[in-house]
């Protein structure tokens, strides 16, 4: 009997700079695959550091793709304290995707058999907007927004991370991925959400040379400032 695919979750993970590496390790070990690894800085008061015992304000910040039970497993046994040495100092949230690269989904899923798709699986969302992330290789974000914003999209936020796997794609379908990589984050209305990815994916998805990876997550409110 062929295994329910699981739904696919987003985990963000903002910890202690110089904990993401050891976090990263954890992750894969729990056979977490898929992460891009940036640095970031909190803004909480000296104040408030202390009462949230957070020592440094300097940052590592990770995102990473997998199934959501496994995200979920994840979650709870930091959360238990059983990754005691893995993490200090931080916060992990989850967030449940609405699309995702057909082919990474697959990967992710531990297929027996991973085929060469390059479509990209839609979920139901009931949302006014959604998040899109593509994470690509850089050197291909001028065009890819180029194409994004042909296709509806009014602008997007670039954060220049690196890819944190430890070879594990590459040992599972061959798939040979930059190291430096940059985070692409488009918001768009729910109704323009396909067109812009699908747009995207046709040039840039997993199986291009820009090896993107395109996900995103439903958005409840947004407002402008």
């Amino acid at each position: 009997m062929s295994k329910k695919k699981q739904g696919m979750h987003l985990l963000t993970s903002i910890v202690d700079r110089g904990c993401g590496t050891k976090l990263t390790r954890y992750y894969i070990e729990k056979t977490l695959i898929c992460h891009t690894h940036c640095v970031g800085s909190g803004t909480a008061s000296s104040y408030m550091l202390d009462m949230l015992g957070i020592d440094t304000p300097e940052k590592d910040v990770i995102f990473s793709i997998g199934p959501a039970n496994l995200v979920h497993d994840i979650m709870q046994e930091i959360s238990n304290n059983k990754a005691a040495g893995k993490v200090k100092g931080g916060i992990l949230f989850s967030s449940k995707l609405t699309a995702l690269n057909g082919m990474v989904a697959t990967i992710l899923q531990k297929a027996a058999t991973i085929e060469e798709d390059n479509e990209v699986k839609y979920m139901e969302t009931n949302t006014a907007n959604t998040l899109i992330m593509v994470t690509i290789n850089q050197g291909y974000t001028d065009e890819m927004m180029q194409v994004a914003r042909s296709a509806g999209a009014a602008g997007g936020t670039i954060i220049r991370g690196r890819w944190a796997d430890g070879g594990e794609m590459e040992k599972l379908h061959g798939m040979s991925v930059q190291e430096e990589r940059e985070i692409v984050f488009i918001l768009a209305s729910n109704a323009k959400r396909k067109e812009i990815i699908e747009a995207i994916n046709q040039d840039f998805g997993i199986t291009s040379e820009a090896h993107g990876i395109i996900s995103a997550t439903a958005v409840e409110y947004s407002t402008k400032i």
